[in-house]
């Protein structure tokens, strides 16, 4: 079982995915969780997720130190919802190929998004989880990579990249490759490959 890249002899092993922001909405349970818990902090001032554009949230919750106080609470994943669209079309492509996902984050996050996996996506048979370094590490050669980040999408050396994002950050603006807006749309471009 494999993907046939069109015009390429080559068949692809898979698909790997990022998981916050392209299975996930972390950045809308960020902002949930940073309202729920700083309110009544002084120099709170309410969050929207209109109002993130740096991917890393410093411009929007000037109350934390590092982004992981928050995706490292234990209700972090626990509550989150999954992207319109994400189940489905994850399970759709279990069938079809191998589907690896792959995330970087802290040990304590790791525990965390992993215990959603085992819970919510079962039928994902692969997971890498990478403690704070590039996503580069690995060999993605033959392997469909989406991921939020243009930046991780420039520095891997998958056959195919997709930048699966709604909304422009300050990571994806230079992004001219293959883009998707939600999980309809990749669908509808993946099965050019399947």
């Amino acid at each position: 079982m494999g993907i046939n890249c069109r015009g390429d002899d080559r068949v692809m092993k898979g698909i790997i995915l990022d998981f916050d922001e392209v299975i996930v909405e972390t950045k809308k349970r960020a902002v949930d969780l940073y309202n729920e818990h700083y309110k009544d902090k002084e120099g709170y001032k309410k969050v929207k997720f209109e109002d993130m554009y740096c991917y890393n949230w410093k411009d929007v919750f000037p109350l934390i130190r590092d982004v992981w106080e928050l995706v490292e609470r234990e209700d972090f994943y626990s509550e989150i919802n999954m992207k319109e669209g994400a189940l489905e079309g994850i399970k759709y492509l279990c069938e079809k190929t191998e589907v690896i996902i792959c995330t970087i984050g802290s040990y304590h996050n790791h525990i965390i998004k992993a215990k959603f996996i085992h819970d919510k996506l079962p039928f994902v048979k692969g997971s890498m989880f990478i403690t704070n370094v590039s996503k580069s590490l690995l060999n993605m050669e033959d392997y469909i990579f989406i991921d939020d980040n243009a930046n991780n999408l420039d520095e891997v050396n998958a056959k195919v990249k997709i930048c699966l994002t709604d909304k422009k950050y300050d990571v994806s603006e230079h992004w001219t490759g293959l883009e998707v807006k939600n999980w309809d749309e990749l669908l509808e471009l993946i099965k050019d490959y399947i």
